[in-house]
């Protein structure tokens, strides 16, 4: 049995448009549980919404909290229903969903079910970097789906045996920010229960299953953790239901760690000439190397010290790496031989609209001899007008990372 749940507070009209992709769902010939879970509110439309909505497809219960719970507690509430129902798929009330959703649960359930290290089914797919607050492609080496050390908040399936192995976590752990990428360690303890799912999976190395393509999506509205509309976390849909192949190519599948980059072990075996490296990932440059237990890292940030460099022509970024496409912007040296870049420089780098004048300017400075070429080409990149364009378009990015850490 997989219950479905929706988390309600007070936007009556994305809840009513959640509804609607949920009566919209292609389901299996039973009986299946709907679940409004509505917090207190002044709004008195949401429970009349939820009262009025129709559900044919088997028993709708509506929970109506007569205390204001707050997000936390209300995730953490409606998780404990893995205990009546064994397994659940929880929707925030921001959220629409595939036709296709609830057939992608039953499949990746019975796929997966012996795999100790998943400890929860993201039906969205993410496309946005929460550590780095960069947009974020998943590589893809032939799998349906990959596996990463972040929790998803946008559409997820829960087994019992899943949620209680992280209730017991959560019962005995308050110290949680000590292993936490940064950007989430800032995030408040009382508002966010995806924060100490995030320590959990970090501390037990577990691992979400995130499809390639999305089955549920956020579209951005404001909310209690969000308060205001954000157009980069919307992922594309799939309308497709034809599962019969799904989960085939296991052998391919690509794991992702807490900070959206992928695993070494991935990595190697996609780029055999790194094979005789200890290293850790860190293309997006938000890790702090000297945290990591090992000899070498893959960075964009700067080193004189290069046993490898790599150019970035490629999309996602890992394909040059792959490819062995040689330039100045990743390089594989010793982890302590490696500078810190300010967030500034390195968003320039990710973000810059204009990547061939950054290329241009980082070899410019290499030529000419000097140690810290990002450094340079980004103070020259800064000058241009495209640059100067592209922070008109960009500005709400850096929005969103003011937001961010409140989550």
């Amino acid at each position: 049995m997989i219950a479905i749940v929706i988390v309600a507070y007070n936007r009556p009209e994305p809840l009513k448009r959640l509804l609607d992709s949920v009566s919209k769902g292609i389901y299996p010939d039973e009986s299946i549980d709907l679940i409004i879970s509505i917090d207190k509110s002044d709004n008195e439309n949401i429970e009349k919404i939820a009262h009025e909505f129709v559900w044919s497809f088997g028993q709708k219960t509506i929970i109506q909290h007569e205390s204001r719970l707050g997000l936390k507690k209300h995730i953490l509430s409606c998780g404990d229903l893995t205990y009546q129902y064994e397994n659940i798929i929880l929707l925030e009330d921001d959220l629409v969903v595939s036709p296709a959703f609830y057939l992608f649960a039953k499949k990746v359930i019975g796929i997966s079910d012996q795999k100790k290290q998943i400890c929860g089914y993201a039906l969205y797919s993410p496309t946005f970097n929460e550590v780095s607050f960069i947009n974020f492609q998943p590589l893809n080496a032939g799998s349906d789906y990959f596996l990463m050390k972040v929790p998803c908040s946008w559409g997820q399936i829960w087994t019992r045996e899943q949620w209680h192995d992280f209730k017991l976590f959560y019962v005995e752990n308050n110290s949680i920010e000590d292993i936490l990428p940064p950007t989430i360690a800032s995030w408040p303890s009382e508002k966010s229960w995806k924060k100490y799912f995030y320590s959990y999976m970090i501390k037990n190395n577990k691992y979400f299953l995130y499809p390639y393509l999305a089955f549920s999506t956020t579209l951005g509205d404001p909310g209690e953790n969000l308060g205001f509309f954000n157009s980069s976390i919307i992922a594309p849909l799939t309308l497709s239901n034809n599962l019969d192949e799904f989960g085939k190519n296991e052998k391919d599948v690509i794991y992702f760690d807490e900070y959206f980059e992928i695993e070494t072990h991935s990595l190697k075996k996609l780029a055999p000439q790194l094979a005789e490296y200890d290293f850790t990932v860190d293309i997006y440059g938000s890790k702090n190397l000297k945290n990591f237990n090992c000899t070498y890292a893959i960075s964009l940030k700067t080193t004189s010290k290069a046993i490898l460099s790599y150019d970035f022509h490629y999309y996602p970024f890992e394909l040059n790496l792959i490819y062995n496409c040689v330039g100045f912007f990743f390089s594989l040296a010793h982890k302590d031989s490696f500078e810190d870049i300010e967030p500034e420089t390195r968003k320039i780098f990710i973000r810059g609209s204009d990547y061939h004048q950054f290329q241009k300017a980082i070899q410019d400075s290499y030529h000419k001899g000097l140690n810290n070429g990002i450094k340079m080409a980004s103070e020259t990149f800064k000058k241009s007008l495209s640059f100067r364009i592209g922070q008109l378009i960009l500005f709400p990015f850096s929005y969103i990372r003011k937001v961010f850490k409140k989550v």
